[in-house]
């Protein structure tokens, strides 16, 4: 991945639906993690998108569940 076009439009990621001028399809993060993950259905959405091996949860789905467990104060994100 290199540098990024400033005439490049703003657009949407396939992975996480981050909003901006993206680099290909995918932002760097879901780029990354595609690439550490092999695709499969995520547990919490039902996408076929790269989901993690222990938990299978995408990337969008993990971090939405990280949000909201520091918002909540638990200790936890296993369960979005």
């Amino acid at each position: 991945m290199g540098k990024i076009s400033e005439r490049k439009p703003a657009a949407s990621c396939s992975g996480c639906f981050a909003w901006g001028q993206l680099p290909g399809r995918f932002c760097r993060g879901c780029y990354t993690y595609g690439q550490l993950h092999a695709l499969g259905e995520c547990v919490g959405c039902r996408r076929q998108v790269p989901v993690d091996d222990k938990h299978g949860y995408c990337r969008l789905c993990r971090a939405q569940a990280s949000w909201a467990i520091k918002a909540s104060g638990k200790a936890s994100v296993i369960e979005p």
